[in-house]
């Protein structure tokens, strides 16, 4: 079985294990919106199914808008 980041937390979740606060989104505009409830500082992270996103430049960190 192969789990994508965001399906991982969402068993985890079912499960009731205690996670930190997340959203997924498909697009700029959802993403855009979910940041603001979430507030910043945030992590941005592509769901890709295969190692090393962070080199290659998958995972951001935003500090405002």
């Amino acid at each position: 079985m192969q789990l994508l980041e965001f399906q991982a937390k969402e068993l985890f979740r079912e499960y009731g294990i205690n996670l930190l606060d997340s959203i997924s989104s498909t697009n700029i505009e959802d993403g855009r919106k979910h940041a603001k409830e979430l507030g910043y500082p945030f992590v941005i992270k592509i769901q890709v199914p295969v190692g090393g996103r962070g080199k290659a430049g998958g995972i951001q960190k935003c500090q405002n808008d």
